[in-house]
Order: structure tokens, then C-alpha cells, then sequence
């Protein structure tokens, strides 16, 4: 009867022709061939075939839609739109197909079922895995705060005394491994690597604390040597060129001790020790900032020892290398900016005459790069047409906006302002070496200039 029933389909009785067919080949080969016959249409019309499932689910219609969409499924990786219900739905057609004996629904059933159970494990190790993360962040937050009380009463134990919580974690107290290695980081300078080292002792102790925070320095070390080689580069550069102008100051008056040649070196001498000033101790200054004395002290008897410069004809400049490293730097003078917010300090009334006065300090500045490090016509030139500038920069634009602004404030004012911003923000110059320079004391010799 299923056999008669699958002849009869969608569309009414078969031929008989059909059914002499069937009645020739058996009833699997004709489901077979049906079910083959029907694969064009429901490649050009799957979603139809699958609906018909619905009100005919034996037939080959809704036999191969299962089929084709099982496959889809298991190709594409994922079950789209189709829920558990619907999964169930299919699955349970797909094992009826088979069966009936059309092999292709039990592959597609077999690959669907190994697709939604290798689905189903991994859904099920995630949901583990994810337990065990919130199991572990849970003991984690329990220890740290276990581990907190213990370094708040380390640090109340500890008091000023640093000895005291170093000599208690070399005993083996990891609590005070932490209050130590805290405050070797929050030095001024920091002392990364022995806090480094405090904090692994209170981590190999079991300190949830130490661990974190091992971890998080040494991130903090490895950006700090990054930097210090940087800082390095500008002072060894700076010291470098100091040493091979040394050197050749000191060769050409040997090979060649003309007069000519002796003023020639006069001035590079100048440009030298320019350098110092301008290049090599503002490197200087920063890296021992970012590091230490020591840090300097060993960094420059190595480069000396192992990589000092070498001259144009070959000659390894040891000697200059260590007499330019060991050059003195005068303090740095203290920035004492006023603050941003001030209403007299951000007027336009200030800007205007600082601008003039920073103009003047620069043409002051100009005038003795010329006449002081290379005196030739044409630089004597050019410096005297900077001082016949000077006298029109004062009567059009320095003096009338000095003027404007006392008239606006006051004189104590000026003075008070104009001493602030010639100690913390002097305008800037390029000085002998090349490099931008502050001319402070052109700044307090021009903002100290009377008006008629």
C-alpha cells in the first residue's frame, strides 16, 4: 500500500506505463528514481519543497528538500534558521528516507547527527570552560583581598623605615616583599629592577599581589630601557660630536699652525662648547632624569672604553671620548610658569608685547652668532643691519604695546610678568650647534628696556 500510495504522489495517478515500470523494477527502484527525478526542481525551488513537508511528508518533494537541507547544514556549519524543534523535524524524515532505502538521506541524517553532536560538545566545553574562568576569578578576587589586608598591615608595621620591610622579606614575609617593592617603584627616580625583584619574592610566596603586579612592572622595565636607550642615543650623539670637534681643533693647529688656521679654531672651540651647552647637557639632564647618575656614570665609561668615535683618518678618539663625557653642566634654572588660567597672562594686551619683546631678544641673539663665532664682512654686515632693525622694532611694535599694557595693568605688572616669562618660557633661538636654545638673559635685557 506505501509503495501504491508513493506511485500516486502530488498529482494524482501515475500513468500506466508508470506502473508497468513499477511493477517491472519493484518498489525501491521506483522511489529511487522519483526521488532522483525531483532533484532539478528542488534545486530551483528548496524553500517549496521543504514547505511541502508540512502537508506531505513522504513525498519525494519534501524527501529530497530534508536531504538538500541537511547537506546545506552541514556544508555551511551552522543551522541558520532552524530551530530544535525543526532540527528534530528533520532528522526524524531524514531517518524515515533511509528506510525506505534512498542512501543519500542516510549519509546526509548520519552527517547532520556527527555535525549537531561535535556542536553540542563544543557548546558544552565552552560553557565548562567558562565556569571554570569564573571559578578561578572568584578565588582570584578572594585572594587578592585576602592578600590586601596582609600588605595593609605590612605597611602599618613597616612605618618610614624602608629596612624594616626589606629585612622582613628576605626572612620570608612576602607581605612586606609587597610594601617594599611598592615603594622602590613610586621612587623618585624608580628603582624598577630591585622592585621587580621584591615583588617575584612575594609571588613565589603565594601573593596573588606580588604576581600581579610582578607582571605589570615588568612591562613598566621594558618600556623604561626603551626609553633610557633612546635618551642614550641623544647624549652619546651630542658627546660624540663634542669629542671629534676636540680632535680636530687639536689636529689642524698641529698640522697646520697659521694664524688663519689658529681663528679658524677659535671659533669652532665656540661652536664646541656651544654643543655642551646647547646639545649635550639638555640630553644629559634628561636621561639621568629618566634613569640615574650611575646609570650615566656606567653608560659613558663603556662607550668610552668599547665604542668611542673614531676620526676621519682612523684614529679611535678614547681620550676626547671621556674628557667630553666628563664635561661639567651648569644647573638647570627652575620653570616657574604663571598659570594658564590667568586672565592678565592669556590677555591680548600681554601677548602683543611678549611677542615684541621675544622678537628683539632673538635680534640681539642673531647679532652675536655673527660678531662673536665667525666675524667675516659679510656676517659684520649682516649683524649691523640687525642692530639698525632694533631701534624700529622698539619704536613700532615693542614700545607702544609695553605702553598699551601698563596702561591696561600697571608697571608692576610688566615687571612681575615680564620676570616670570624670561625665567619659565624664554623664546628660543637657534643657537651655534645648530640646536633651539632659550636666550633668558636677552630676555630680561630687552623686557628691562626703557620707552620713550
Amino acid at each position: 500500500m506505501r509503495c501504491e500510495a508513493r506511485m500516486y504522489g502530488l498529482h494524482g495517478r501515475v500513468p500506466a506505463v508508470a506502473a508497468i515500470l513499477w511493477l517491472m523494477t519493484g518498489c525501491a527502484e521506483m522511489h529511487q528514481m522519483k526521488f532522483n527525478n525531483i532533484e532539478p526542481y528542488c534545486e530551483a525551488n528548496q524553500g517549496m519543497c521543504t514547505r511541502l513537508c508540512s502537508s506531505f511528508p513522504t513525498s519525494p518533494e519534501c524527501e529530497m528538500g530534508m536531504v538538500r537541507l541537511a547537506e546545506e547544514i552541514t556544508r555551511r556549519g551552522n543551522t541558520g534558521s532552524v530551530d530544535g524543534a525543526g532540527l528534530a523535524t528533520l532528522r526524524s524524515g531524514l531517518s524515515r528516507t533511509c528506510t525506505s532505502g534512498i542512501a543519500r538521506a542516510c549519509a546526509a541524517d548520519q552527517n547532520l547527527g556527527a555535525f549537531l553532536d561535535a556542536k553540542e560538545g563544543a557548546r558544552q566545553n565552552v560553557a565548562a570552560a567558562a565556569d571554570q574562568l569564573r571559578k578561578s576569578a572568584d578565588e582570584e578576587r578572594a585572594k587578592l583581598e585576602a592578600d590586601q589586608a596582609l600588605v595593609v598591615a605590612a605597611t602599618e608595621a613597616c612605618g618610614a623605615n624602608p629596612a624594616t620591610c626589606q629585612t622582613r622579606c628576605d626572612k620570608g614575609e612576602t607581605p612586606f616583599c609587597v610594601v617594599a617593592a611598592t615603594r622602590m617603584r613610586n621612587a623618585k627616580p624608580p628603582n624598577l629592577a630591585e622592585a621587580r625583584s621584591y615583588f617575584q619574592k612575594a609571588c613565589d610566596g603565594g601573593m596573588q599581589a606580588g604576581c600581579r603586579a610582578a607582571l605589570d612592572i615588568e612591562q613598566q622595565v621594558q618600556g623604561a630601557d626603551s626609553r633610557a636607550n633612546e635618551l642614550w642615543e641623544q647624549v652619546q650623539q651630542a658627546g660624540d660630536d663634542i669629542a671629534a670637534k676636540s680632535h680636530a681643533v687639536d689636529w689642524a693647529l698641529r698640522v697646520s699652525p697659521t694664524l688663519q688656521t689658529q681663528m679658524a679654531m677659535a671659533r669652532m672651540r665656540k661652536v664646541a662648547a656651544a654643543s655642551v651647552i646647547e646639545k649635550y647637557c639638555p640630553a644629559k639632564s634628561e636621561f639621568i632624569t629618566a634613569t640615574s647618575a650611575a646609570e650615566f656614570t656606567k653608560r659613558a665609561a663603556d662607550h668610552c672604553a668599547n665604542h668611542a668615535p673614531t676620526s676621519n683618518e682612523g684614529t679611535v678618539l678614547t681620550i676626547q671620548c671621556r674628557a667630553a663625557f666628563a664635561a661639567g653642566c651648569p644647573a638647570a634654572t627652575p620653570r616657574a610658569m604663571p598659570p594658564a588660567e590667568d586672565p592678565v597672562n592669556t590677555s591680548p594686551a600681554w601677548r602683543t608685547v611678549r611677542d615684541a619683546g621675544d622678537r628683539l631678544a632673538q635680534n640681539r641673539h642673531q647679532i652675536r652668532v655673527r660678531v662673536d663665532v665667525n666675524p667675516t664682512p659679510h656676517n659684520m654686515q649682516e649683524a649691523e643691519a640687525y642692530r639698525r632693525y632694533e631701534p624700529r622694532m622698539m619704536g613700532e611694535a615693542y614700545c607702544p604695546a609695553k605702553k598699551d599694557f601698563i596702561s591696561q595693568f600697571s608697571a608692576d605688572e610688566f615687571r612681575k610678568r615680564a620676570a616670570a616669562h624670561c625665567q619659565g618660557d624664554p623664546p628660543t633661538d637657534e643657537g651655534l650647534s645648530g640646536a633651539q636654545v632659550p636666550l633668558p638673559q636677552d630676555c630680561r635685557d630687552v623686557f628691562a628696556l626703557s620707552c620713550p
